[in-house]
């Protein structure tokens, strides 16, 4: 059995779907916008130039400067302090920030080595560095990314990032000395290029600005989630609801069917009780015929007898037909006894043709 919707309920579901496209729209234009930066709205940015430090706080409409600090100048955590009070972030609660290169402070180099987990080629690394560096390996710091697996020749191609130690150091006591914890390492004009993991990042800076920066997303998404769940439990319920209606719908029409067997079966027990009460209530054709051939004396015999409900009719030949009606009329089970046509004489002596009726008496 199936049940057809209303016009209700569709307009309901049209009316649902209608709200999930816009809500998808939305969430998707709210990734998209999240998406464009990878600082994220708000987030400090310490931009590295070949002499100066730029410090940024990112906004809807673009980066904001807030000051330049010469590398070479005295006590430049004292200028980057000062900056800082531009930011109108809370004081006292260490800010994440975000340290953008420039092009050529970044070195990029390949490397092919034997195939390995990446924790093993980590460490392959640093013994591979007098070949492809122009610097000692101990002062630089790099960071590495598998490119490609050839299983054939079972080897890889590492693409490596490296950066001098002392400006990495730099970066950090400065950053460190004004309560600034770095949270993620970009190269600047290169937004789509993957965050740096071998640079000493604040590794909780980084989760933190990763949750700003998806948080609406996130929470867009969760509320989608919640929704299409909270829709798909009343559509369930729905069904549940449904299958309840259509057991009970079943059991009575199984009620229903048992019922009009039931009375099926009294309407034919009513006829067989009747049938039984009326045969009970007429005289049996064998009694009759036994009750005929009592009252039939020996001077007489029958040729044919016609029976039916409530009347018997006999024809014959006797010596004395006329002393039959006589004798039909003193039984208990005829009555009215007579003859239905005259006599007439039989073609042995003394016998006479005779054709008597009588009415059938019911005995109780």
């Amino acid at each position: 059995m199936r049940v057809q919707l209303s016009s209700s309920a569709t307009k309901l579901v049209s009316a649902t779907r209608e709200i999930l496209a816009v809500w998808c729209k939305e969430v998707a234009f709210v990734f998209l916008r999240s998406n464009r930066s990878r600082t994220g709205n708000g987030a400090i940015i310490l931009e590295l130039g070949s002499s100066e430090m730029t410090l940024l706080q990112a906004s809807p409409k673009g980066d904001l400067k807030l000051g330049k600090i010469c590398m070479g100048s005295a006590a430049p955590e004292r200028q980057l302090a000062a900056l800082m009070e531009k930011t109108h972030l809370p004081k006292g609660k260490p800010a994440e920030v975000i340290v953008r290169l420039q092009p050529d402070q970044v070195l990029h180099r390949t490397l092919h080595l034997p195939m390995a987990s990446l924790r093993y080629l980590r460490k392959a690394v640093p013994y591979e560095l007098e070949k492809i560096s122009p610097l000692d390996p101990s002062r630089v710091v790099f960071d590495m990314r598998l490119v490609k697996r050839d299983r054939v020749n079972k080897r890889v191609t590492v693409a490596l990032r490296l950066i001098r130690r002392d400006l990495a150091e730099q970066i950090l006591d400065q950053c460190r000395q004004v309560g600034l914890r770095i949270a993620a390492l970009v190269i600047l004009g290169n937004s789509a290029e993957r965050p740096w993991t071998g640079f000493p990042i604040d590794r909780s800076a980084a989760a933190r600005m990763f949750l700003r920066r998806w948080s609406t997303v996130f929470l867009a998404g969760l509320a989608l989630v919640l929704s299409g769940l909270l829709i798909t439990a009343q559509y369930l319920r729905g069904q549940a609801i449904e299958r309840a209606i259509l057991a009970e719908t079943d059991l009575e029409q199984h009620r229903a069917g048992a019922l009009r067997a039931l009375r099926s079966e009294i309407q034919t027990t009513r006829a067989q009780i009747s049938f039984f009460t009326n045969q009970r209530n007429a005289p049996l054709f064998v009694a009759l015929l036994t009750d005929l051939s009592g009252l039939i004396p020996n001077s007489a015999w029958a040729t044919e007898v016609d029976l039916t409900s409530d009347n018997v009719r006999v024809h014959g030949f006797a010596v004395s037909a006329s002393d039959l009606i006589g004798i039909f009329e003193k039984s208990q089970r005829f009555s009215n006894a007579r003859f239905r046509s005259p006599l007439v004489r039989g073609s042995g002596a003394n016998s006479e043709g005779f054709d008597l009726s009588a009415d059938i008496e019911s005995i109780r």
